[in-house]
């Protein structure tokens, strides 16, 4: 499109990646136009711009409060955390898109805990949506549901038990939560359906 004379990228798409040291990073790609200049951020000749939106902090990944002032900004894990990342998918509310500036991000990790997360792209702001409680072992597997089930998620962890979550109310709510400054503790949610014993670990 023209934006005041300024010619900007047709298409704009949000991915997400995880791993095990705990990091979960926001990216942006934007689709450049034919003959148009790159972004200053821009790497390489590529027909498209990706720059790194910056990552998810510690404690709303676990879901826990911020830390208290005087803190440095470090919480100390308890002994038998494992918050590594296993798995990540993102979920959109039933007709929106990731271009109506947040996205739902669920993950997946090695102590068994399953988070939906929200992420505001334009004041790059991270809050903590549920907590998704039913696992026992590491959630190795994660699947948004496309439409018309848009805001389900399947679930699957080693201990062969696939899940299904009805998140289509925390989804609209993301929004309202990533304005909100102040913190409030994730949602509690169990699964709509579990199918046991479904595949090995």
């Amino acid at each position: 499109r023209n934006d005041g004379g300024v010619l900007c990228a047709l298409y704009r798409q949000l991915a997400f990646s995880a791993g095990s040291r705990y990091t979960l990073l926001a990216w942006e790609f934007a689709w450049r136009p034919a003959g148009s200049a790159p972004a200053p951020w821009a790497h390489g000749d590529e027909p498209f711009d990706v720059r790194q939106l910056g990552s998810c902090p510690h404690h709303v990944a676990a879901g826990v409060a911020p830390p208290s002032p005087g803190s440095g900004g470090k919480r100390k894990r308890p002994p038998m955390d494992d918050h590594r990342f296993k798995s990540v998918a993102v979920l959109c509310a039933e007709g929106a898109a990731l271009a109506d500036d947040i996205a739902c991000v669920a993950t997946g990790t090695a102590d068994a805990a399953l988070s939906l997360l929200a992420f505001a792209p334009r004041s790059r702001r991270w809050a903590s949506v549920a907590a998704l409680r039913h696992h026992q072992c590491p959630v190795l597997a994660l699947a948004a549901l496309p439409a018309p089930a848009a805001g389900w998620l399947a679930s699957g962890g080693t201990d062969g038990v696939v899940a299904l979550w009805d998140l289509r109310a925390q989804v609209a709510d993301a929004a309202t939560r990533c304005a909100t400054e102040r913190w409030s503790p994730p949602s509690v949610n169990v699964p709509a359906l579990l199918i046991p014993a479904s595949h090995q670990s």
